[in-house]
């Protein structure tokens, strides 16, 4: 029986890459929500889905160490852009509203709220993007050591037009299954757990 130990585990590893295959990077879009209103799109390789305005065009952007969906309005009066950072973290969510903080040109509020069911930060302040003075609503949060940011800009007027759209966006990001549970097996293969 023992010589059968290393052939069950290599058929539970070829098994488990064969599933773990369609959790690849592939990003997705659904006109479908419960609002005709919204579509959704949905990033495996980074974990989160969000709703945003049918019809908002819609760009990612990667670095060595984020990634960024933005998102624009028809009349490119108002944007909101999803970054995720690569790399873990090591500091906390305190640390990082600091440094944020220091970022904006002014701050009008900060409050604490959840973003994906995790604690977050919700500050509305100005920042300065390409010379021009931007009105901006951030939500910050770690997730599995990961920084997330909900960015949303415009023009000082346009934020009341956008209030509600901006309230759903923000409660409808959230966490999903995808390369964290391919990371959790290549970690386990790294511990020879086998």
């Amino acid at each position: 029986m023992r010589n059968s130990q290393p052939i069950l585990a290599w058929v539970f590893l070829l098994t488990m890459l064969l599933l773990l295959a369609g959790c690849g990077s592939k990003t997705s879009d659904s006109p479908t929500t419960a609002d005709p209103r919204f579509s959704t799109y949905e990033n495996p390789s980074l974990n989160f889905k969000v709703n945003y305005p049918t019809g908002w065009a819609k760009k990612e952007q990667t670095s060595g160490t984020w990634t960024m969906i933005g998102f624009l309005a028809p009349d490119k009066g108002i944007s909101f852009a999803v970054m995720v950072d690569v790399d873990p973290v090591s500091f906390t969510l305190d640390d990082f509203l600091k440094a944020t903080k220091d970022q904006m040109t002014a701050i009008e509020s900060v409050e604490k709220t959840e973003l994906a069911q995790k604690p977050a930060y919700k500050i509305v302040g100005t920042v300065k993007l390409n010379d021009t003075e931007r009105k901006e609503i951030l939500f910050i949060t770690i997730i599995n050591q990961r920084i997330h940011r909900l960015s949303f800009f415009a023009a000082n007027n346009k934020f009341d037009d956008f209030k509600d759209e901006i309230a759903e966006i923000a409660k409808s990001f959230e966490i999903t299954v995808g390369t964290g549970l391919k990371q959790q097996f290549i970690d386990l293969l790294n511990r020879k757990v086998f």
